[in-house]
């Protein structure tokens, strides 16, 4: 296993709303749209998320929404690789940029 400095920057996430979401892309192409934001929407109107789920249309768990890490910001974006090259963690820095370092 990597260590922490063998991280790779692979990004950023800017974050408008104070909450990130992690997601398998192709579940937010399947059932109705309308549904599967539905905990998102929820989450955004009580305006202080911790956590949640987002939930697709057919009432599967395809994701997760995390708040509460300090508001808006530019956080860049890491990955650790396993001893056969696989990605074993993504992790999200919440610790917000200056604008001038995004693009480094």
């Amino acid at each position: 296993m990597e260590t922490a400095s063998s991280r790779t920057l692979v990004g950023h996430v800017v974050v408008d709303r104070g909450m990130i979401c992690v997601v398998d892309p192709i579940a937010l192409s399947r059932g109705d749209a309308d549904t599967q934001f539905e905990g998102i929407e929820k989450l955004v109107q009580d305006g202080s998320p911790k956590a949640g789920t987002v939930v697709n249309g057919f009432g599967v768990t395809v994701g997760v929404i995390v708040g509460g890490f300090g508001g808006d910001g530019v956080y860049p974006v890491y990955v650790e690789r396993d001893e056969r090259g696989l990605v074993a963690r993504c992790v999200v820095e919440f610790d917000p940029l200056p604008p001038s370092d995004v693009h480094k």
